[in-house]
């Protein structure tokens, strides 16, 4: 982070929250610690940084963080609004953050539920995970829905899937699958949705970040790839439907 002509470097923890910052010299400049759904109970140093819990955005204003699709509220531990997804978030609760298990799982987009996990070691009561290797490239709500659209029934542990993950441009392959190209055009658009929400200026080819309501643009672009991967999922359904009866 470059302010006021000096530059400070980032530590962050398992879920990516943001636990200190320090000089160029190594010298920590800045501390914060919270508890698991994102209260901070203690911090130190003066530096401004906005980039907190699970390094989402913090609003001193309203106490809220933006987690591009909605804002999360730490002292009720939930979201604001309902999941732009519904239910392919995959939780019946759609205020819910993380399905309540924020020790092990983070929600970069807001768009998922206790699906994305933080790398070992970490708390689980059953290490056995079901999810297809897609699943897993993709993480989070994202990859669970491809887990159910691709190979509902692939069950392995996470070293095995690791090993299996498709290469940059592979399609998933399945012989004389007639919704493949549905398929390819849905797994397409959720890394759209995953590479927009993660750097939003990086994918910003035409420029239009930067200059005023940047906020408002993040969030039609992301709704509008929603509303495209909610089309192309019932599409997909459809197919499926109509190929599982011949």
């Amino acid at each position: 982070m470059l302010r006021s002509a000096t530059t400070s470097y980032y530590q962050a923890d398992g879920l990516g929250s943001i636990t200190s910052l320090s000089s160029g010299a190594g010298a920590v400049a800045q501390t914060y610690t919270f508890d698991s759904f994102g209260n901070q109970t203690a911090s130190s140093g003066s530096l401004t940084n906005p980039f907190q819990y699970t390094a989402r955005e913090s609003d001193p204003e309203t106490g809220l963080y933006y987690y591009r699709a909605r804002y999360y509220d730490t002292n009720a531990g939930r979201f604001l609004s309902e999941d732009p997804i519904s239910f392919a978030g995959g939780d019946v609760d759609l205020y819910r953050y993380v399905g309540n298990d924020p020790t092990n799982h983070f929600d970069r987009l807001g768009l998922q539920s206790a699906t994305s996990t933080i790398p070992w070691p970490r708390i689980l009561e059953n290490p056995i995970v079901s999810v297809s290797p897609w699943a897993r490239a993709i993480t989070g709500g994202v990859g669970l829905l491809l887990a159910e659209l691709f190979d509902p029934d692939a069950t392995a542990r996470d070293e095995d899937v690791i090993k299996d993950l498709p290469k940059p441009g592979e399609t998933c392959p399945r012989p004389n699958d007639p919704c493949k190209g549905l398929r390819d055009q849905l797994r397409d658009h959720m890394q759209k949705l995953f590479d927009y929400g993660s750097n939003p200026s990086g994918q910003d080819s035409e420029g239009i970040l930067g200059k005023g309501k940047d906020e408002k643009i993040i969030a039609g672009r992301m709704k509008n790839l929603i509303n495209q991967i909610k089309n192309f999922t019932r599409l997909l359904r459809e197919c499926e439907a109509r190929n599982a009866k011949q």
